[in-house]
């Protein structure tokens, strides 16, 4: 069985690369959430440029999304995918209630209903507990 792991520096190259990659496509990029079930897109909220406002480490710290003014379904947030301007996947991660343990805890990730404002006004991926 092969076997890779990154060191500590690996990991930091890596967050800061994501942050390139969700700036590559020239225009800022979008956080979308899905429910699992469907996979039905359920909001779109825009990253504001750069997409990363900090790297400490293995941690990414996005802030300043734009909201999602007018939703276009009604589910319950399972996932999310982040992507560039051209609509490249960058990274797929789980969503779930606060305290949940998911790598976006919403207040209630039952949070879409068709026509609602959908706001996230900032989350973190940490690289070193990514599977």
């Amino acid at each position: 069985m092969a076997e890779f792991r990154l060191t500590e520096h690996g990991i930091a190259a890596a967050a800061k690369g994501l942050g390139v990659a969700l700036d590559a496509a020239g225009a800022a990029g979008a956080l979308e959430f899905y429910d699992r079930e469907g996979g039905t897109l359920l909001a779109r909220l825009r990253f504001q440029r750069p997409a990363v406002e900090d790297v400490v480490g293995d941690e990414l710290k996005f802030f300043g999304l734009s909201p999602e003014i007018d939703a276009p379904a009604r589910g319950k947030a399972t996932f999310a995918i982040g992507k560039d301007s051209a609509g490249n996947a960058v990274f797929e991660c789980d969503v779930g209630p606060k305290g949940g343990g998911a790598t976006i805890q919403l207040e209630d990730d039952d949070f879409v209903r068709k026509g609602d404002l959908v706001r996230v006004s900032e989350f973190t991926l940490k690289l070193s507990q990514a599977k």
